[in-house]
């Protein structure tokens, strides 16, 4: 069987990483929109199964990590990356609080803008730029213990037991912004691992279907178990902070899109070009999808769901595509 690394990776990309963060990208501006017009058991069922996005995205950040840092040696290096990665990170975020700020002048206060920009609070969305920031800053040493690959396998486990005691025992939301780095550690350190195994050609293709197939077996298990304790099984409502049973659903079915990837993978490589861009703006594109978003819901009747999604998105990737080429033109001059 061939790894799927080898299959369709390039020399300056994972291709399979791309293609599950173009997934995860469309996806998160599918499900935004759609939130708008949840009340239909349609919309409902479509919005609520989109949410393995975020997975998605946490675990392509450990994947890229494992080569990203391999060229860290030193003091000096390591603070060239960490300005490099908040940067990346924090600035998009900031642009987006003060155009959000601008558009809701009525509803915003000085200490709102004060929480949104410190993360603590305020704007919703600042929860994912937090959440990178803080895997981000405990790289070094996740990186020094997915090294040792016995010690990183016991962490992995108890993440896992963790989130799994959590699936039934809930964490309060409140406590999410200042907590949910600790379960999303699990994903994270599970991209890191599996990258590095890789390499050594110790994961192949076949693993990736089992392991998906395996997850969502258990994933509806654990939703027949939560029916029966009258818990509930709005992905959304295990994700602030997440635990097992959200999880379980982003791995299986982010496992079986690598699947599908290497069913046909000569298809998606005609595709390589417009999968790779999505992959490459995805951040940048996050914020401003909601920015147009929020622009159309003001301008747009509410009632109008296809034109409301057709607007965001194809809005989205047109001033993305515009913006690139701006960066790029003034790069070259």
């Amino acid at each position: 069987m061939v790894n799927l690394k080898q299959s369709v990776s390039t020399t300056n990309r994972f291709f399979q990483i791309d293609f599950l963060r173009a997934i995860a990208i469309l996806g998160v501006m599918l499900t935004h929109s759609l939130a708008i017009f949840l009340g239909s058991t349609v919309i409902n069922t479509a919005w609520n199964y989109l949410h393995f996005v975020v997975v998605a995205f946490v675990f392509c950040s450990g994947y890229v990590t494992v080569s990203t840092y391999k060229h860290i040696n030193n003091g000096k290096s390591l603070l060239i990356w960490y300005k490099k990665r908040f940067a990346r990170l924090y600035l998009p975020f900031i642009i987006y609080t003060i155009i959000y700020i601008i558009l809701h002048l009525t509803h915003s206060s000085s200490r709102y803008l004060f929480d949104s920009l410190t993360l603590v609070g305020g704007i919703d969305v600042g929860w994912l730029t937090l959440l990178f920031l803080q895997l981000a800053l405990l790289t070094p040493i996740i990186i020094r213990i997915s090294n040792k690959h016995k010690f990183s396998r016991i962490l992995l486990i108890a993440f896992a037991i963790f989130t799994l005691i959590t699936t039934f025992i809930r964490i309060p939301t409140l406590y999410s912004r200042s907590f949910a780095w600790f379960p999303w550690l699990f994903i994270f350190l599970l991209g890191i691992y599996i990258s590095q195994n890789e390499k050594n050609n110790y994961i192949h293709t076949r693993y990736y279907f089992f392991i998906g197939i395996i997850s969502i077996c258990l994933w509806f298990l654990f939703s027949h178990l939560l029916n029966n304790l009258h818990q509930p099984l709005t992905l959304t409502l295990h994700k602030y902070p997440p635990d097992m049973f959200y999880f379980l659903y982003g791995i299986g079915i982010n496992c079986l899109l690598f699947c599908i990837l290497n069913k046909w993978k000569k298809l998606f490589q005609y595709l390589r070009t417009p999968i790779t861009w999505l992959s490459k703006n995805s951040y940048g594109m996050f914020f401003i999808h909601l920015i147009l978003l929020d622009i159309a819901t003001k301008t747009i009747s509410r009632g109008n769901l296809y034109i409301t999604v057709i607007t965001s998105i194809g809005g989205t990737i047109l001033l993305t595509s515009g913006w690139t080429k701006l960066i790029s033109l003034f790069n070259k001059q």
